[in-house]
């Protein structure tokens, strides 16, 4: 397991990589790229399953722009593989500047009812006023006439069309 000490201290070589990153031949393609991307992506999740918040976007980020090669692709590339060191210089300062950070404790959903960020079932029935209510349960009721209405007309459609009596009649007209 790793301690957000060793987690820190990996980071000045993986930003020292990424600098030398900026003007790789196949942007996001180069394999040196991918592997440096899988390395930190991997560091970070291994330190934030532990508890820690890291507040690195390069999970999300594409680290391309928009259409070919282009200039706005190369452009795209470079800026989200700086802003990527900026955000990793910056946690290597704030663990400098202010030691380990505090561990971000798991909130369970009981504790999370209790503190009531997660409204009950009758806190939201409460809060709903009572014209909604009404609606909505109508709009449901009609919702399930219509299904039975139409379950109904499809049923005496396929009867009537499908029974011995209507073929005879169809076979009487065909043979006119």
């Amino acid at each position: 397991m790793i301690t957000y000490k060793e987690f820190v201290e990996e980071l000045p070589a993986y930003i020292k990589e990424a600098e030398s990153l900026k003007s790789a031949s196949n942007l996001d393609r180069d394999q040196n790229f991918r592997r440096w991307r899988h390395r930190v992506t991997e560091l970070i999740n291994l330190i934030e399953v532990q508890g820690y918040r890291v507040n690195c976007n390069i999970n999300i980020r594409r680290f391309r722009g928009q259409g070919g090669y282009t200039s706005a692709k190369i452009e795209g590339y470079v800026l989200d593989l700086n802003d990527t060191i900026i955000e990793l210089k910056t946690i290597v300062d704030h663990y400098h500047k202010y030691d380990v950070p505090k561990k971000i404790e798991k909130a369970n959903e009981s504790n999370l009812i209790k503190s009531g960020l997660i409204p009950t079932i009758r806190e939201i029935l409460l809060s709903l006023p009572i014209h909604k209510l009404w609606m909505t349960v109508a709009a449901i009721l009609a919702f399930l006439g219509i299904i039975f209405y139409a379950g109904f007309y499809a049923g005496t459609f396929y009867e009537k069309y499908t029974s011995v009596e209507s073929k005879a009649v169809i076979q009487d007209e065909s043979a006119k």
